[in-house]
């Protein structure tokens, strides 16, 4: 099940918030109160309603365990007949209610894990309490009574639990799904909008279950039924996590999303055998155990499942990486070649692979290099952990670890670049950043949804100034023109193992051009070369960079020339191909990633200031990526130059559906023409 920022309680969609309000991540179905060995201990909510005459409340809740003597909406003065006000009680698999005595209502047996209404009155001279059993439509109880006392106990009623005799008693599990409370004052004749005092509706905020109190538009969380105070303040239990979701396409995209430290991103994917994970993201403290991607279901005993996480190693100095899979071993990533462990530093952009396809033989890899998993203070090899995990089920989620019904843990204030999933071979989760509404999420691409935070997530710079959602195209352009100041974030990676087929023409030549280029620094000295230039000129010659610059001094670039350029730069693998004629031919084994993406009539400067801008026009480009180890090239951009209906001219990519406008200044058509619309299923002609 997929939440949205609008849920129901009791199958009826919630009502937007109001102006102003205090809005929660997310509603949920039900909030609850449990205590096992696995978990924390009972729980209590003080809804500071005095028990008197006068009380009506409206639940709609299920018990797991309906055997014991329990409170739900209980208060009690003392050990006497007259001492109770129990609003909702259980006691030996039956309903019941106290006003000053205890009645049990014997003629339905309470049944576990099933969804109940229950409207309970308790005033002078009227005793009431009707039960609906919400499975199969049935009312099971309707008992009344006409007892003439007055009752004002000077105490509160409290949820889960009874305040009595100076502690918290008859504590039960219960899943609440919502609840009202009213009381009427003087004059009032009858319950309504006016003497509404609480109306709960179960909720997640920053990452932890809470209920939403509408009427005071604050939110209460749990407390230690072994004490009042407020420091005692403990997670009350919720359903599994599943994903807050927007329909897409985003407003914009963005270089980043990253955590505040407070909430996390619910993938939606199951933290189990089968799961394999690629994404560029950068740690942003130094200090500190942080989750990037996990899951840790530990109120089911199942252990851990931590896809990226940071801690200090035993008797280790430096923060390193480490996972952990189906089991509590920790395996810390150790450099296969120097036998050092993977560092986590802060303002570093890394690549993670990490594949969990196979329960025999987990892999995670930093940058493309393989790393050796042996877990901390154990003889067992964690890549030898041979159980299939397929049990875990509790999902991933990013920026943060999923701790299911306890809500999250180790929230990080980690960035996420790129984020792919695949679930036993299929991709199920292409993420981009992206803002909507204001707010910073993950686009997914393969669902066209936004994945929004549970908790606060922070934005990086937008990659398309102006909002995606409004850019249908109308027209393909013949091509689209830089001149000087324009340019096209493709959003795809420069790093090894990229092909590109270019249709285009230089309008000026003579010195640094770049056309579709990335580079990870300005500064040529850094090792290794992080250039990543795929189509280049220099002095008017022809160049590619692949880490190293190579510039093709026997071929040169003409002005209001058309070149068709197919170039390819992979590991061991470098070719340049111009007009049919190929140009230049390498074999540099080298691993090369800009770590920014690749930008058209420009090249990316480790996503800051662009530079070499290029004058030039384009007809059609094509992107092709291989990912890790993999030998087939897939297409991931098929961009053809065309006009959106609201003017704005940029590249309309045929793979994604979607339109790239510039990231600099407009472009103009600058005699471009139109050559029919794309909705019609025209095509520019490729010359």
């Amino acid at each position: 099940m997929q939440i949205s920022r609008r849920h129901f309680i009791g199958g009826v969609m919630a009502a937007c918030l109001a102006a102003g309000a205090v809005t929660p991540d997310a509603y949920v179905d039900w909030v609850g109160n449990a205590a096992d060995a696995n978990c924390y201990v009972y729980q209590y909510v003080d809804t500071g309603v005095n028990a008197q005459s006068g009380t009506k409340a409206e639940f709609d809740i299920e018990f797991p365990v309906v055997h014991e003597d329990k409170s739900v909406l209980d208060s009690r003065i003392n050990g006497t007949n007259s001492g109770r006000f129990y609003l909702l009680h259980l006691y030996n698999r039956h309903f019941g209610l106290g006003y000053g005595k205890y009645l049990e209502i014997t003629t339905h047996t309470v049944q576990p894990d099933t969804r109940y209404h229950v409207v309970s009155v308790l005033e002078t001279g009227h005793q009431s309490m009707v039960v609906t059993n919400l499975v199969t439509g049935e009312e099971v109880v309707n008992y009344t009574s006409t007892l003439a006392d007055t009752y004002n106990f000077n105490t509160n009623l409290t949820l889960f639990s009874c305040f009595y005799n100076g502690s918290y008693q008859y504590t039960c599990k219960a899943r609440l799904h919502g609840l009202k409370i009213w009381q009427k004052g003087e004059g009032d004749a009858d319950y309504n909008d006016a003497n509404l005092l609480r109306d709960y509706r179960p909720c997640m905020y920053y990452g932890e279950y809470r209920f939403h109190e509408k009427v005071s538009d604050t939110f209460v969380r749990g407390r230690a039924k072994e004490s009042g105070s407020s420091s005692n303040i403990l997670r009350l239990r919720g359903p599994e996590s599943s994903p807050i979701c927007e329909d897409g396409p985003p407003d914009y995209l963005l270089d980043y999303v990253a955590g505040s430290g407070q909430g996390a991103i619910d993938t939606g994917v199951p933290g189990r055998t089968g799961i394999r994970v690629v994404t560029d993201m950068e740690w942003r403290t130094a200090s500190g155990e942080k989750c990037y991607l996990g899951s840790y279901p530990a109120d089911r005993g199942l252990g851990r499942f931590y896809v990226i996480h940071k801690a200090f190693p035993a008797g280790g100095v430096t923060q390193s990486v480490w996972t952990a899979y189906g089991d509590a071993k920790r395996g810390y990533p150790t450099n296969v070649l120097t036998g050092t462990f993977a560092p986590a530093y802060p303002y570093r952009r890394y690549r993670y692979e990490a594949d969990y396809s196979d329960p025999a033989n987990v892999t995670l890899s930093l940058d493309g290099e393989y790393l050796s998993l042996v877990p901390d203070g154990s003889t067992t090899n964690l890549v030898a952990d041979s159980a299939d995990y397929r049990a875990v089920t509790t999902n991933l989620t990013v920026l943060g670890c999923n701790w299911g019904s306890q809500g999250l843990a180790w929230q990080s204030s980690a960035r996420c670049y790129t984020l792919k999933m695949w679930k036993d071979g299929t991709l199920v989760r292409d993420f981009l950043p992206c803002l909507k509404g204001g707010v910073a999420g993950l686009w997914n691409q393969v669902d066209n949804k936004i994945y929004m935070p549970l908790g606060k997530t922070v934005a990086g710079s937008v990659t398309n100034d102006v909002p995606l959602c409004v850019h249908e195209p109308d027209r393909y352009l013949d091509y689209i023109q830089s001149t000087g100041t324009e340019y096209i974030n493709t959003g795809v990676r420069g790093r090894s193992d990229t092909m590109a087929e270019i249709e285009m023409e230089w309008c000026e030549v003579g010195s640094d051009w770049s056309f579709l280029d990335a580079r990870g620094s300005i500064n040529h000295d850094t090792t290794p070369n992080s250039r990543f230039f795929l189509w280049h000129t220099s002095s008017s010659n022809f160049a590619y960079g692949y880490a190293d610059y190579a510039r093709q001094y026997h071929a040169s670039a003409t002005a209001n020339t058309r070149y068709h350029v197919v170039t390819e730069l992979a590991k061991g693998r470098q070719t340049l191909t111009v007009n049919d004629q190929l140009i230049a031919s390498a074999s540099d084994n080298r691993v090369v990633d800009a770590g920014c993406n690749l930008y058209v009539f420009v090249a990316n400067i480790g996503d800051s200031t662009p530079s070499y801008f290029s004058k030039a026009r384009l007809y059609r480009l094509k992107l092709w990526q291989k990912a890790t180890d993999e030998t087939d090239y897939v297409l991931l951009r098929d961009f053809r130059p065309a006009i959106a209906k609201d003017g704005t001219i940029g590249l309309w990519d045929l793979v994604g559906q979607r339109f790239y406008p510039s990231a600099g200044t407009p472009f103009a058509l600058n005699g471009a023409q139109t050559t029919g619309r794309v909705n019609a299923g025209a095509v520019i002609l490729v010359r």
